[in-house]
């Protein structure tokens, strides 16, 4: 089973040079060993509007680190509020599915919890614990 890795800024810079010279998507891909849909979507990531070249490193660099920061905000949370993982963990205890405890948590903050969470970042509490 490959293990999936994201596109970091030597090959966002490969890419921006390959489009500059006009290569094709599946001739990036075959060069830095990834799918033809994984160069397509990072260049939608990258597109620039007001770029001659369409493809922007500093902007697909960005806008990644942007979602870097959004997938760890619900854990950083989790790792800063003990009484709010605690109280998903008793829930879990009692069967609860992800999405019931994210919908009582919206309807009414237990005493001592501040914060909400999602139920996507529920799972990932799962998957992690």
């Amino acid at each position: 089973m490959n293990h999936y890795t994201r596109i970091n800024l030597k090959e966002r810079e490969v890419i921006a040079e390959m489009r500059f010279k006009e290569e094709s998507i599946r001739s990036i891909a075959k060069i830095l060993n990834r799918s033809p849909s994984s160069i397509s979507r990072e260049l939608s990531k990258g597109y620039s509007r007001n770029s001659f070249i369409n493809y922007s490193v500093s902007n697909a660099q960005i806008i990644s680190q942007k979602n870097e920061s959004s997938r760890n905000s619900g854990k950083i949370k989790l790792q800063k509020h003990p009484n709010l993982r605690k109280f998903i963990k008793s829930k879990l205890e009692l069967k609860w599915s992800p999405e019931q405890i994210e919908m009582s948590l919206k309807e009414n903050l237990p005493s001592g919890i501040t914060e909400s969470v999602s139920h996507q970042t529920i799972y990932t509490y799962i998957y992690l614990y």
